[in-house]
Formats: structure tokens, C-alpha cells, sequence
């Protein structure tokens, strides 16, 4: 556990207070995996051009860190895409609006 919360805090740059939240949203995500989830997970975030800093706000406002990034957040990443949106505005929508990352694309 302790290696998940020095990774969040020192290589994220979560804040006590982001730290707080993410665990309070979503306390499984000190079960999660480092190498298998949380850094591949900021990395798809890193290449929309998100900094560390914006990827630890959003992350300590929604669950989605714990979600399958092929089955998941790929899909919805690339949903906004395949509606024209640039890789800038997809950052955007996730940094104004993390819990898109959260809802169904099912009709």
C-alpha cells in the first residue's frame, strides 16, 4: 500500500487533499496494480497532452483510474475522436468533465 501512495503523491503530485478524495471515490484503487493499471492508465492520459499535475486533479474526482483501458477508457477516448474532436479537446473534456470516462456509450 505504501508504494501506491508514494507513487500517487510523489510521481502523480497528488496533494493530501487529492489523495484523499481519489481514495474516498474509489478506495479500491490501492488494490490496483502500478506497473499493470495506474501508469499505463496515466500514460494514454500523458499522450493527450495532459500534465501530471491535471491527471492528479481529475483522478481525485473520478473512479475511471480503475477501469480497463482497453475496454473502457480507450473506447471512450476514442468515441469523442471519431466525432471530429482534436487530441487537445479531448483533453479538455476529460479535464472538465473526468466522469465522461465513467458513463456507458451504450444507448
Amino acid at each position: 500500500l505504501q508504494a501506491k501512495v508514494r507513487w500517487l503523491k510523489e510521481d502523480l503530485g497528488m496533494d493530501d487533499g487529492q489523495l484523499r478524495s481519489a481514495l474516498c471515490r474509489s478506495p479500491t484503487l490501492l488494490g490496483l496494480s502500478l506497473a499493470g493499471n495506474l501508469q499505463p492508465t496515466v500514460a494514454v492520459l500523458e499522450e493527450l497532452g495532459l500534465s501530471k499535475p491535471e491527471i492528479a486533479k481529475v483522478t481525485s474526482r473520478a473512479r475511471f483510474l480503475s477501469s480497463s483501458i482497453d475496454e473502457n477508457l480507450q473506447p471512450k477516448l476514442g468515441w469523442l475522436v471519431a466525432r471530429g474532436m482534436t487530441k487537445s479537446e479531448v483533453a479538455s473534456v476529460v479535464l472538465r468533465c473526468p466522469g465522461f470516462l465513467e458513463v456507458s456509450l451504450a444507448e
